[in-house]
C-alpha cells in the first residue's frame, strides 16, 4: 500500500516575537499603546474588556482578540471575574493575509476558538524552547504556524452574503462615529446616515460588536478621551469639548461609568506618552 501527498506549499513570511501566559487580577490593565507587531490574546478563563478602533468588546473564556500593529489599544481584566490568558506576538510580510484567513478585519477583532486549551498547550511548548539554538528556532516557528492554523480551522471565519453586507454597514457606522466624535451624536442620526432603521442598527451592533449603538458611541468618545489624556497635556475641560461633551461633569460621569476611573485618576495612572507597551 502506498500513499503520497503532492501539494506545493509556498513559504509564509512570519517572524515570531514573543509569547506568554498570565493569570490576571481584578482591574489589571495594559495600554493605551501601539505596537509595531500583531498580537493575539487567547482567553482561557474569566473575562475582560478590550478597546480598539473606537470599539469596546467584552471578552470571555474561549475567545481570542487581535491587537493589530499600529493601532492604539487598551484592555483590562474584569473586576469581578478577571481573565487568565496566553498570547503570541509576530510580524512579517504575510501577517495581514494570515490574519484575514483567521477571520479578523478592521471591525472584527475578536473570534471564538472551539479548543482554546490546544492553543495554550502549543504556547506552553513554545515557551519550553527558550535556549537559543537552531532546532529551537525551527520548533518555535513551527509552533507559531500551528497556532495560527488552529485559529484558522477553529474560528468562525466565513461570511455569508448577508454577513458581508452587515460588515459593510458596521464599517460605515464605525467610520461615521469616528468622524463625528467631536460633537454630540444621537443614535437616530447614525441610523439616518446609514439609511437603516434604529432597530436594524441596534440588531447589527449587538450581533457584531456585542454592544448597543449608544454604548458604542460613548465607548468611542471615551476611547478618544483616554488617548488624549495619556498622550497630551490638554486640560480635561478641553478634552471633554473635543469629544463632544459641552458639560465637563457629564463627561467625567460617562468616563467613570465606562472604565471605573475619573479622567484625573486615569491621567495620573497612564500619562506616559513615550513609554511603549511590551505585553
Amino acid at each position: 500500500m502506498k500513499k503520497v501527498l503532492e501539494h506545493r506549499v509556498s513559504a509564509v513570511s512570519l517572524n515570531f516575537i514573543s509569547c506568554g501566559y498570565e493569570e490576571g487580577v481584578a482591574g489589571q490593565s495594559y495600554g493605551p499603546a501601539t505596537r509595531d507587531y500583531d498580537m493575539i490574546h487567547f482567553v482561557l478563563s474569566g473575562a475582560g474588556h478590550y478597546y480598539a478602533n473606537g470599539q469596546h468588546f467584552r471578552i470571555s473564556s474561549g475567545q481570542c482578540f487581535l491587537a493589530p500593529a499600529s493601532i492604539n489599544t487598551f484592555y483590562h481584566a474584569d473586576s469581578d471575574n478577571p481573565w487568565t490568558y496566553c498570547w503570541v506576538c509576530f510580524s512579517g510580510n504575510d501577517a495581514q493575509a494570515v490574519l484575514q484567513h483567521c477571520g479578523f478585519t478592521d471591525t472584527r477583532l475578536i473570534t471564538r476558538i472551539h479548543d482554546v486549551e490546544a492553543i495554550h498547550t502549543q504556547i506552553e511548548t513554545m515557551m519550553g524552547c527558550s535556549t537559543p539554538i537552531p532546532s529551537n528556532e525551527l520548533c518555535i516557528q513551527s509552533l507559531l504556524m500551528q497556532i495560527l492554523a488552529t485559529v484558522q480551522r477553529n474560528s468562525d471565519n466565513t461570511f455569508a452574503p448577508d454577513e458581508a453586507i452587515d460588515s459593510s454597514i458596521i464599517q460605515a457606522a464605525v467610520r461615521y462615529v469616528q468622524e463625528h466624535g467631536d460633537r454630540p451624536l444621537r443614535v437616530e442620526e447614525l441610523a439616518d446616515a446609514l439609511f437603516i432603521s434604529r432597530t436594524q442598527l441596534f440588531t447589527l451592533f449587538k450581533k457584531h460588536l456585542l454592544v448597543s449603538p449608544q454604548e458604542f458611541i460613548i465607548h468611542a468618545k471615551i476611547s478618544a478621551a483616554r488617548e488624549m489624556l495619556a498622550k497630551s497635556d490638554s486640560s480635561i475641560r478641553d478634552i471633554a469639548h473635543a469629544c463632544g461633551y459641552h458639560n465637563q461633569f457629564a463627561f467625567s460621569r460617562a468616563f467613570r461609568k465606562d472604565i471605573s476611573l475619573t479622567p484625573s485618576e486615569y491621567r495620573a495612572l497612564y500619562h506616559r506618552p513615550t513609554q511603549p507597551l511590551h505585553r
